[in-house]
C-alpha cells in the first residue's frame, strides 16, 4: 500500500470531484474544497482511497471527506489505506478529528478499531454525524 501527499490546488484540479462521487455519490463542487492537502492510497498503481485533510494547528489534523473507491469498498485494502492514512496522520499530528455519519457502519468500525472514539455529536442538514477523535501521542 503506497500512500501519496496531494496538495490542495492539485487535489482541487484533477481530483476532487470525481472522487467524491466516487466515494459518495454526491456531487461536490471543487471550488467550495477547503483542504490543506488529501492523501491517496493505491495498491499495484491503482487508487483505492482517499483522504482530504485540514490542519486545524500545527499538532492537529481534521480528516474531512474520505472513502474507498470501486472495487475496493468493504474489503479489507479499504482497511489497509485507512491504518496508512492513520498511520501517516500519527507520524506528523499528535491528534486527529473527523465526522461520521450515524449510519455508516464500515466507517465507524474502522475508526473504533484504530483508536478513534465518539466525542461528539452533531446535526448538519439532514445528516446526523458523530465527532470522532484520537490522541496519536499518548499511543504507545
Amino acid at each position: 500500500m503506497e500512500i501519496v501527499r496531494v496538495e490542495s490546488d492539485e487535489w482541487r484540479d484533477k481530483f476532487s470531484e470525481s472522487a467524491h462521487n466516487a466515494g459518495f455519490k454526491r456531487f461536490k463542487d471543487p471550488s467550495g474544497e477547503r483542504i490543506d492537502y488529501a492523501l491517496l492510497a493505491s495498491q499495484n498503481g491503482e487508487v483505492c482511497a482517499y483522504q482530504t485533510c485540514r490542519e486545524l494547528d500545527g499538532e492537529s489534523v481534521y480528516w474531512q471527506f474520505g472513502a474507498s473507491l470501486g472495487k475496493y469498498r468493504h474489503s479489507f485494502t479499504a482497511w489497509r489505506a485507512w491504518c496508512g492514512f492513520v498511520d501517516y496522520s500519527r507520524a506528523h499530528y499528535k491528534r486527529g478529528a473527523m465526522l461520521i455519519e450515524n449510519d455508516n457502519f464500515a466507517m465507524l468500525k474502522m475508526a473504533w478499531k484504530s483508536g478513534f472514539r465518539c466525542t461528539g455529536i452533531r446535526y448538519f442538514k439532514e445528516f446526523i454525524l458523530l465527532e470522532h477523535s484520537q490522541e496519536f501521542s499518548n499511543d504507545t
